[in-house]
């Protein structure tokens, strides 16, 4: 039989998740869990306390949890489930630091970041248990991964070539939409020749925009876009998705840099408008 003090090791810290993931599954299916954990969940139904406890919105102190007896007959492995708390307690920090590892210099210049190791041995694990399945908790995938699976996907969404810091986002329903829309694609979405080719065109435009002005208006006082034409790419997409959501106005505020090629790209401002702009002239423009 399990020490007291080995099982509280065990349900302590990050442990409560994968607790409360598998109570949330006993209460939906049952049947899909292991004979020996629907003994414990039984065991907090029939008297072992407040079943309901573990899927609270706080996780409950490990000396305080329901049935914690009924835990202590069961043959289970407590070296898997501190393997197991010890992959929700991975895939958190790649989520809260992945981005800190992206691999933003264009140069590919190695950089070191200034946050807690993402190596397997930094949470206990190590080669061995990559192709052991464990469950994956909230990711947006399938219920049950290998750890090898679990960090391919994790490191392709969270430090490839886009970096994203949302953990701090207070708002609970937001961060989990974010989670659902970049795990879910691993952080790469797919579009189709169409769609594709319309970004291709945009990015054309807004790059030959800032190349024509650059060479017709040379000294003149403007402020580029060079280097970030993708903004061009990203405010049409919003504009396109605001319109097809009911959006009957809009608003943008930005600083200078990129200003005209947005207006002419995004906003559509007829181009002998800005180079009249440019020549400090009253130029007229045909409405044809």
């Amino acid at each position: 039989m399990r020490k007291p003090e080995e099982l509280r090791t065990v349900l302590s810290g990050a442990s409560a998740e994968f607790l409360e993931h598998l109570y949330e599954q006993y209460l939906a299916q049952p049947d899909s869990l292991d004979a020996e954990w629907r003994l414990f969940f039984e065991g907090l139904s029939n008297g072992g306390g407040n079943g309901g406890a573990l899927a609270g919105t706080g996780a409950p102190a490990a000396g305080a949890v329901p049935g914690l007896r009924a835990l202590e007959g069961l043959e289970g492995d407590l070296a898997s489930l501190s393997k197991q708390s010890a992959v929700f307690q991975l895939i958190n920090s790649y989520r809260t630091f992945g981005h800190t590892r992206a691999r933003l210099d264009p140069l590919g210049r190695p950089h070191t970041p200034h946050a807690p190791d993402l190596s397997l041995a930094y949470f206990g694990l190590n080669e061995a248990d990559l192709d052991k399945t464990f469950s994956t908790g909230t990711m947006v995938c399938k219920p049950a991964e290998t750890l090898r699976t679990i960090v391919e996907q994790l490191t392709h969404t969270y430090c490839r070539t886009i970096g994203v810091e949302y953990m701090p986002i207070r708002n609970q329903a937001q961060r989990r939409w974010l989670q659902e829309a970049m795990e879910g694609s691993w952080n790469e979405p797919r579009f189709d020749t169409e769609t594709r080719r319309d970004i291709l065109a945009k990015l054309a435009h807004a790059e030959l925009f800032e190349k024509f002005l650059h060479t017709k208006f040379v000294g003149q006082k403007r402020f580029s876009l060079e280097g970030a034409e993708s903004l061009i790419v990203m405010l049409d997409g919003l504009v396109d998705e605001a319109a097809e959501l009911g959006a009957e106005e809009i608003v943008i505020g930005m600083p200078h840099r990129g200003r005209l090629n947005t207006l002419v790209n995004v906003m559509d401002k007829k181009l002998e408008y800005v180079f009249a702009e440019f020549l400090d002239s009253e130029y007229e423009v045909s409405e044809q």
